[in-house]
């Protein structure tokens, strides 16, 4: 007997940040940088941070998340989070990532 489901949510989200990640991303949040670890571990999730930048040019992690995947519609998902969480949001200029998407 075989058994099969869809899991909906793709993604866990976790604050970190010194100070709260609110006062960091309305000190420094006109450009979001989302970036990603690299075969950090073997059971398959991926982990990743958003950051902003600092006047230094300093990147400073406001969330970090695990991730089932690395595709579009989860990063859309993982920013869509923030965007709710942080009311803000409408300030960023610019969304930086090191995701090609044609390594798929």
């Amino acid at each position: 007997m075989s058994c099969s489901f869809k899991i909906k949510w793709t993604l866990l989200v976790l604050l970190r940040c010194k100070q709260s990640p609110e006062s960091c991303f309305e000190q420094w949040g006109d450009t979001l940088v989302m970036d990603w670890t690299h075969r950090t571990n073997d059971l398959g999730y991926h982990l990743g941070s958003l950051a902003v930048t600092s006047a230094t040019g300093r990147g400073i992690p406001v969330v970090d998340f695990l991730a089932l995947d690395q595709r579009e519609e989860t990063m859309k998902q993982i920013v869509e989070v923030f965007k709710h969480r942080n009311p803000r949001w409408s300030g960023i200029k610019s969304v930086v990532t090191d995701k090609d998407f044609v390594e798929w």
